[in-house]
């Protein structure tokens, strides 16, 4: 039961139904339940009968952490590579909304210009764009298209951060689900 709380709460923040750290609660307390079901179960079949007790217990947690180690090592790949693929169409996206903003040409550029020094500044991370918005310099007419502009940017590069993690949260939901070829017991055929 555990580890298909846990794969249900990695399948929960691999889509939400919005990138609102709201939507990220349900799904991580299914998953630390899950983890709290589980671990001790997993422990105690793993310890079941094994003398001495201190040497299995001390593989079981050597085995735990190994298993942190490479999930790490194969889910953080993946997830910079979704992170990079992403990239290209966010900027498509974002360079559309500037270009659809019904804004003056000279308001466009200065958000254009705006927009490449933050994400200069904040390369190798998910970009805050408030700052590029909170030097701008616009007609007070104009303000309310820029913070519609700024809403619809923000918007666009959650939903691209959002859309990277999802490949690892679904596959760290495979590994919890073959988790559960662990507890399953094999029965051994007997040669005759």
């Amino acid at each position: 039961m555990g580890c298909f709380l846990v794969a249900g709460g990695l399948v929960g923040l691999a889509i939400p139904p919005s990138s609102d750290l709201a939507w990220t609660i349900a799904p991580q307390a299914l998953v630390g339940l899950g983890l709290g079901m589980t671990v001790d179960r997993l422990t105690s079949q793993a310890l079941e009968m094994r003398l001495p007790r201190a040497r299995h217990a001390g593989w079981t947690i050597g085995a735990r952490h190994i298993g942190v180690v490479l999930g790490l090592a194969i889910l953080t790949p993946v997830f910079t590579a979704d992170l990079r693929d992403a990239q290209e169409p966010a900027q498509e996206a974002i360079t559309s909304l500037v270009l659809d903003a019904p804004l003056p040409p000279d308001d466009k550029i200065a958000v254009a210009q705006a927009l490449g020094r933050v994400l200069t500044e904040q390369k190798q991370q998910v970009p805050d764009l408030h700052g590029a918005f909170a030097t701008l310099d616009v007609d007070p007419g104009d303000r309310p298209a820029v913070a519609r502009l700024e809403r619809q940017l923000t918007g666009q590069v959650e939903r691209a951060a959002t859309h990277a993690f999802r490949d690892s949260f679904l596959i760290g939901a495979g590994f919890a689900v073959a988790a559960l070829l662990t507890v399953i017991p094999f029965r051994r055929r007997r040669t005759s």
